[in-house]
């Protein structure tokens, strides 16, 4: 109901009623998802990446967090129907973009930078491109390892996940010596965190 009432107004004045309507056609297209409708979840999707895109280009500062959540849901969509290029393309974009603002403010960005890391690092390995998975994660590794020191409880979670895929990485790779300072270090954070 909200998205057709915002189409018109959107179409009469663009610049006022832009966020709205692009929140409205993402959380649409996310209701579509969850009840496996996601060829319609994609249209939505692909018309808010469009003209965030565009708000993008004129003002990146301004809408630089809704274009990359763009970039990134509508890459995930992608994955999900095998459309790897795609994903991989758009993952790309969304890291650039990440990668500049977690290094200016990493509060902020650091939770889109882990996780639009990770899903390429995903894709990468499942189109078998461990080398270029394996750096993704070892720069995950060492920006979350001192997370993880200073705050167990809170990130163990997260750290562990890149550890286990870092680890998975150099065994496909025959990357042995790596491989045992990795599987150690998953050892002691399992023994410690009551996961072993």
């Amino acid at each position: 109901k909200a998205l057709k009432i915002l189409e018109p107004l959107y179409n009469e004045n663009p610049s006022r009623w832009a966020q709205d309507y692009t929140i409205s056609l993402i959380g649409l297209a996310g209701s579509y998802s969850t009840v496996d409708r996601l060829p319609e979840a994609i249209k939505l999707q692909e018309k808010a990446l469009k003209i965030r895109e565009a708000l993008y280009n004129d003002n990146p500062s301004r809408w630089v967090e809704d274009y990359t959540i763009s970039l990134y849901v509508l890459a995930d969509s992608y994955e999900k129907i095998d459309r790897l290029s795609d994903a991989t393309n758009l993952f790309e974009k969304a890291l650039i973009i990440s990668k500049k603002f977690f290094n200016e403010d990493p509060e902020n960005w650091g939770e889109i930078y882990k996780d639009v890391t990770y899903k390429l690092s995903s894709i990468y390995k499942n189109q078998s491109r461990f080398s270029d998975a394996i750096p993704l994660l070892e720069e995950l590794r060492g920006i979350f390892s001192p997370i993880y020191n200073e705050n167990p409880e809170e990130s163990v979670e997260s750290y562990l996940e890149i550890l286990e895929e870092l680890s998975d990485l150099y065994e496909k790779q025959g990357l042995t010596k790596g491989l045992k300072e990795i599987k150690s270090e998953i050892s002691e954070i399992k023994k410690n965190s009551g996961r072993a």
